[in-house]
């Protein structure tokens, strides 16, 4: 019987260079920008959860990174959004470090309904029913990510069944509101940036 051969490990530090460029991914490329790094866990776990579909049930421990990235989109959005509001209506707060998505939601519907951009409506309240049961269900952002909390109770008990495939399609269309909404912030920032600009000239030029 021929004795076990071990793998022969890759050389080199973990983050090397690659052979060539065209395959590699260039970090701190631009800019920090919060919907960047939203978009990002978004789309990979779109190309994760794609292929279950057709693999009829999934293991449990095969979902909970997809709905880890998530629900990491939905917390980078609000925060994005919410920077973005605070400076059209000039109230600018650094992101906040915590991780519940209820009070990120709150605040996002109370300043775009300050901003006039938005009223209350349908879709709004549907978009905020379902970040409202996601941070039910993961109000720390540790559910996904470890088996027991610090007491050592499990994170997930009972058992639920769910869809992972109608979780992806629900979290296409709170991506939608959510870049929908970024746009029209977007605009109306836009134009209040150009009239503070042209306020500034005049008023150096005076």
């Amino acid at each position: 019987m021929p004795r076990y051969q071990p793998p022969s490990l890759p050389s080199g530090p973990l983050f090397a260079a690659p052979a060539d460029a065209a395959t590699g991914v260039l970090l701190g490329s631009s800019q920090p920008n919060w919907y960047t790094f939203a978009s990002g866990y978004k789309l990979a776990a779109d190309l994760l959860a794609a292929p279950l579909g057709e693999r009829g049930v999934v293991a449990e421990h095969v979902c909970l990174p997809i709905l880890f990235l998530y629900r990491h989109f939905v917390e980078l959005s609000l925060k994005a959004l919410l920077l973005d509001l605070g400076e059209l209506i000039d109230h600018v707060e650094p992101a906040s470090p915590k991780h519940p998505l209820r009070p990120l939601w709150e605040r996002f519907v109370t300043r775009l309904q300050a901003t006039g951009v938005a009223r209350p409506d349908s879709w709004l309240d549907q978009i905020g029913s379902w970040v409202l049961e996601l941070d039910g269900l993961d109000s720390r952002s540790f559910t996904f990510r470890y088996p027991v909390d610090t007491a050592g109770k499990a994170m997930l008990a009972g058992g639920q069944l769910i869809d992972i495939g109608h979780v992806a399609a629900v979290m296409s269309e709170i991506a939608g509101i959510f870049i929908g909404a970024a746009e029209v912030i977007g605009q109306h920032l836009d134009i209040k940036r150009d009239l503070e600009d042209e306020f500034a000239g005049e008023y150096h030029n005076g």
